[in-house]
């Protein structure tokens, strides 16, 4: 039998040679935290990147250098986006903001913020007075990488109009079928597939590339944009459609106007939506809306405009309030009615409207 005093000597012997142990690594890592601050006293430590440059190893001047020159850049020749449609590639530059001949064609699409601010504090990261948090920061370094991205942005809308407008020639709008009601025949129109952008993707790759100052093309693909409404879809309400067709006259009013739409008209309004029911297209009412009563509403609002200057985000044309049709709710309404005429359809299909 091993006595008790035996087994306390070893106990205790186990205990210090762990202590030893820990001791060691301690002095090791304070050790190389200071050789990692000598070392690295002007420049960057490793493991920090600043948009999608690697800092280590490179002073704070060097890297204010490379976006610098990428600043320059970029208020020269904006951000390039490509598109590659099959047997040729197509180019669309995105400026940093268009200049017209008065404050109200001034549009900015690119918003540039302090960009030597993040440089900064990239720069200081582990250089805190704290001698706890810089220890921390080194540390962490040590297993994982730490990211600075710039509080830059882009202006969807803007850019969005302007890649539309310059890519309008080269993709084909979709076309979904329809009903059409000609010499009081009902007959439905084959769909057409078209071309079109991923606008969504489009847009995240320039915020990536904006937050990163990032100046290299975006490239993308054209695709084949194929409607969600095909001609055997709509051939299942035929006999709504036409039961439609004959029934069911609009009659829009505003200060004194009128606009009438009738049955044959209003069929071609109809389309399915997503519970694949038969219903008002709200593009195409929209569209009416904005072409027959909009234009005599004499006080639409107007939105803001901003520009930068010198750095800052300053409005250069204030915005007011207004009226405006409120086409949803209208369309709404309308849809209440229809679907009334539906249901008295369905019910009893051969039986006149109510």
């Amino acid at each position: 039998m091993i006595k008790h005093s035996t087994l306390e000597y070893f106990r205790k012997k186990s205990y210090f040679k762990v202590g030893v142990f820990l001791a060691v690594c301690l002095l090791a890592g304070i050790i190389s935290l200071i050789v990692l601050q000598l070392k690295y006293k002007d420049r960057f430590y490793p493991g920090i990147y600043v948009g999608n440059v690697y800092a280590g190893g490179l002073t704070e001047a060097e890297v204010a250098t490379i976006f610098s020159e990428r600043i320059a850049s970029l208020e020269a020749d904006g951000l390039s986006v490509y598109f590659d449609m099959g047997e040729e590639e197509r180019k669309i530059t995105i400026p940093v903001s268009y200049t017209g001949l008065t404050s109200d064609t001034s549009v900015e699409y690119l918003t540039i913020a302090d960009w030597q601010s993040t440089v900064n504090e990239a720069f200081m990261y582990g250089r805190s007075p704290s001698f706890i948090k810089n220890s921390a920061h080194k540390i962490s370094l040590l297993f994982r990488k730490k990211y600075f991205t710039f509080a830059n942005s882009i202006q969807h809308d803007a850019i969005t109009s302007l890649i539309n407008h310059e890519m309008l020639p080269f993709v084909e709008e979709k076309i979904p079928a329809q009903f059409t009601f000609s010499n009081n025949t009902l007959s439905i129109t084959q769909e057409k597939n078209g071309k079109s952008v991923h606008m969504d993707e489009v847009l995240k790759s320039l915020e990536t590339k904006i937050a990163t100052l990032d100046i290299s093309p975006s490239e993308h693909s054209v695709y084949d944009d194929i409607p969600s409404v095909v001609k055997s879809d709509l051939e299942q309400f035929r006999g709504l459609a036409e039961h439609i067709a004959k029934k069911m006259n609009v009659v829009f009013t505003y200060k004194g106007q009128k606009w009438k739409v009738t049955s044959p008209k209003f069929v071609e309004w109809l389309t399915l939506n997503e519970q694949r029911l038969i219903s008002i297209d709200p593009s195409i009412f929209d569209r009416y809306m904005n072409g027959t009563v909009a234009k005599y509403i004499n006080n639409p609002r107007k939105n803001s405009r901003f520009q930068m200057i010198e750095g800052e985000l300053v409005e250069i044309s204030k915005g007011k309030s207004g009226q405006a049709v409120n086409a949803e709710k209208v369309r709404n309404d309308l849809e209440k009615i229809f679907n009334e005429i539906q249901i008295s359809y369905l019910v009893n299909p051969v039986s006149p409207d109510p």
